[in-house]
């Protein structure tokens, strides 16, 4: 931290690049010397040393506050999946017990706000599990247990979780699977949960009756399982939303989507794959999925997220 100045007569060129370079001089001062320039150099001197003083101060803090940070973070998981438990026990005790006022309720006024009832707990249910995935997946600590699955153990579970929302609407599955010997690498119960979300977007873009398409190919990017619906109820604000959200890269998170998007997109980051979104000719919305395979493990060609 000490600052040098060389005082001098001689003012050459070559006699201030020597002082520079091998006495690490800051500046110097010529003779006769002048009282008010020395008063400057010296008071330069010792702000840029108080300035450097803070400076490195400030990076310590800094640093400090980054530790903490990153303990809260972990914390932060820890209460959310608390909290997620914690819930959970409630509201599987009021699903128990609305099961069982339906077996023994009659009039048809009450049944529906059982009904009611039952759907907005199995809301709350699936929003307590998706905050407990967020949260999984934003831990540092977090690590995927990695296998090889079959893509149709994928679909099956997934078309499973979601037939109460196409018997609703009385729709009509349409699938074209290339290879049902398809493997996929991953966390299986993240990808079912990727799918479900997915597939139940893709269901509130259908009409009453109509067809849901899904359909899987292989291609130079690798595994791709398409999802096609029937283009209802996009306005051109969330067409444009859904392309950046899904094909932009480097886009962040859009939460105003739903939350259900908000995490299908990072379980397909955290397996180094990508949701893709765009609008067909005529009019469907298409959400296609590209899975990180074995093949592209062994040869070294690996998805990367920015890709």
């Amino acid at each position: 931290d000490i600052r040098r100045f060389l005082l001098t007569a001689f003012t050459d060129f070559e006699t201030v690049v020597e002082a520079v370079n091998k006495g690490r001089i800051h500046g110097y001062i010529n003779k006769p010397l002048k009282a008010d320039e020395v008063r400057i150099s010296i008071n330069n001197s010792l702000e840029i040393y108080r300035l450097r003083k803070r400076n490195r101060q400030m990076m310590e803090e800094l640093e400090a506050a980054n530790r903490e940070l990153m303990s809260l973070d972990g914390m932060k998981t820890d209460i959310i999946k608390v909290i997620s438990r914690e819930i959970r026990d409630p509201l599987n005790r009021i699903m128990g017990t609305l099961h069982l006022l339906k077996d023994k309720i009659e009039g048809r006024e009450l049944s529906e706000v059982i009904n009611i009832l039952d759907s907005s707990v199995s809301r709350l249910e699936e929003f307590s599990s998706m905050a407990e995935q967020i949260s999984i997946l934003k831990s540092p600590e977090h690590e995927l247990r990695i296998s090889e699955v079959p893509l149709k153990r994928i679909l099956e579970y997934s078309l499973i979780e979601s037939s109460e929302e196409m018997k609703e609407i009385d729709l009509n599955l349409d699938l074209r699977i290339e290879s049902e010997e398809a493997v996929i690498l991953g966390e299986t119960h993240l990808l079912v949960s990727c799918l479900v979300n997915l597939i139940r977007n893709a269901i509130s873009h259908c009409g009453k009756g109509g067809k849901l398409t899904l359909g899987t190919r292989s291609s130079v990017e690798g595994l791709q399982l398409e999802i096609i619906d029937q283009g209802k109820e996009y306005s051109d604000q969330l067409l444009g939303e859904l392309a950046k959200q899904f094909s932009a890269e480097g886009a962040g998170l859009n939460l105003n989507l739903g939350m259900e998007l908000g995490l299908a997109k990072m379980i397909m980051e955290a397996h180094q794959g990508k949701i893709l979104f765009e609008q067909l000719e005529d009019g469907r919305g298409s959400v296609k999925l590209v899975f990180k395979t074995p093949g592209e493990e062994k040869t070294g060609t690996e998805p990367r997220i920015d890709e």
